[in-house]
């Protein structure tokens, strides 16, 4: 039933008022109709049995009539069905009086006679049949016993008929009757159903109505106290509205932090620029300064065009297969002149693992991890890219032989423009690190390596739970537990 699934308030502008509505009037009307059938074959077969007795009665009565010889044969005294009905009109009613041998004594001779046995004289109980005459149909109700005629004790048949049209006509009326109380109750019904719908969604209308009238910058959280019902959904709108003010200081803080950090190299290069124009500095000290706050800037606004073209497309959602060993391969060509600018010592180690993730997403995190790793490497020094898979997860590390990270500094260096102690950073490669990796229900962790009770470089790890296992408890993999095991499993690769 298409109809009905039409009326589902799935779409923009359905109704639940209309589709409770509809529902309940088609559940009630379905019931009533049931009932009002059951109703009506109940009142039918009564009315039917009522027909059938006050006939039996007014034969009886006629043939009792007759036995005082003070029947009036012009008519049959339907007063009868007045008494058994309550019927203020009159029926239609057909005699016949005959012999033992169904000859005709008097009454309607179209009617068929029937003849009796002597045996069932006297009988006290009419009998009922149906019969059809000349295409008309008739109930009739026969009774029999001896009457005086000509001197003489004969037995005579008296049968009363009454058509089946008449009886339609009673049945007809009835259904009407029951019909329109059907349509009473629903009505009646209804209204108390459309008052109780009202009632039960003032409610949602007084949220709706709170939500309007709120400005566009109030985040405060919706009062929980509401119906069992709407719970649910105030304490989801209040998760939203605390993440989206969480969300707002995050922006604002970002915002007042890159202004910051954009507003002091500035205003730094235009003193250096405003000293060597007016002769104060030579442009030879001060030209070398101003290369550096350029790049430096440079880097800085790099990285906020990188973290907003991150933002847009995690919002986007878009993914496709990707194979990581290619993906590492591409960021390691990139980076080629800084690694070769430090002589670093490069190694990957990935087999062809393919994916569901961004492409551009992955090499950004990846390039933002290998430059770090380059950044912090000592001239000379080794660094690579390790890609593995376990059983239930699967690991990228970007590994080098720096100087390591304090552990008080870890998680803080994940926030934007939290650079680590002693370093020029700016302290936003982290932050996009762990966007795009909790973007890609992934996580990203920084260990330190440890060999001989020395810390010899830092471990950073990206870390992927498979899809198809994330429900069950998984067992830390090999190297990705402590710094020790990680050291372990690494030199065992290299």
């Amino acid at each position: 039933m298409p109809w009905i699934l039409r009326l589902l308030p799935t779409g923009k502008d359905r109704s639940i008022r209309r589709f409770m509505l509809v529902a309940i009037a088609l559940a009630l009307a379905a019931v009533g109709l049931a009932i009002s059938v059951f109703e009506y074959q109940a009142a039918t077969a009564q009315l039917r049995e009522t027909r059938d007795r006050a006939l039996g009665r007014i034969a009886a009565g006629y043939l009792r009539s007759l036995r005082a010889q003070d029947a009036d044969t012009s008519k049959i005294p339907p007063s009868v069905f007045q008494e058994e009905l309550g019927a203020t009109e009159l029926p239609v009613l057909r005699f016949r009086i005959s012999d033992e041998h169904g000859n005709l004594l008097g009454g309607d001779p179209s009617l068929p006679a029937k003849a009796i046995n002597g045996r069932d004289l006297g009988a006290a109980q009419a009998r009922l049949y149906d019969a059809v005459v000349a295409g008309e149909k008739l109930r009739i109700a026969q009774v029999h016993d001896y009457l005086l005629l000509r001197a003489q004790a004969q037995p005579v048949v008296v049968q009363v008929a009454e058509s089946e049209e008449a009886r339609e006509i009673g049945e007809h009326r009835l259904m009407s009757d029951i019909f329109r109380l059907l349509l009473l109750r629903l009505t009646v019904a209804m209204g108390l159903v459309w008052l109780v719908i009202v009632a039960a969604l003032r409610p949602l209308e007084m949220l709706r109505d709170e939500l309007q009238h709120r400005k566009p910058n109030d985040l405060a959280p919706l009062n929980p106290e509401r119906p069992l019902e709407l719970a649910p959904l105030v304490a989801a709108v209040n998760t939203l509205l605390h993440a989206q003010q969480e969300s707002i200081d995050q922006q604002r803080k970002f915002l007042s932090d890159a202004s910051h950090q954009l507003r002091t190299p500035i205003a730094v290069l235009q003193t250096l620029v405003q000293g060597t124009l007016q002769g104060h500095t030579p442009a030879a000290e001060s030209l070398p300064k101003m290369m550096g706050i350029i790049e430096r800037t440079t880097n800085l606004t790099n990285q906020l065009l990188s973290m907003a073209k991150a933002e847009q497309l995690i919002r986007r959602g878009e993914q496709g297969v990707v194979r990581l060993d290619a993906v590492a391969r591409e960021c390691a060509v990139e980076l080629a002149p800084l690694i070769a600018r430090k002589r670093l010592d490069f190694s990957l180690q990935a087999p062809p693992i393919q994916r569901n993730l961004n492409p551009w997403l992955l090499g950004e995190l990846l390039k933002n991890l290998l430059s770090n790793a380059i950044h912090h490497s000592k001239p000379g020094g080794e660094l690579g890219i390790v890609v593995r898979e376990f059983k239930n997860e699967l690991e990228l590390i970007v590994w080098d032989h720096g100087g390591g990270v304090a552990e008080d500094d870890v998680e803080r260096l994940f926030e934007p423009f939290n650079a680590s102690k002693g370093g020029t950073g700016i302290g936003l490669g982290l932050s996009i690190c762990k966007q795009i990796a909790e973007s890609m229900n992934g996580s990203v962790s920084l260990f330190n390596r440890v060999e001989g009770g020395k810390v010899t470089g830092v471990d950073a790890v990206v870390r992927w739970i498979k899809e198809q296992d994330a429900s069950h408890s998984v067992s830390p993999a090999p190297g990705a537990g402590t710094a020790a095991h990680r050291s372990s499993a690494l030199s065992s690769s290299q």
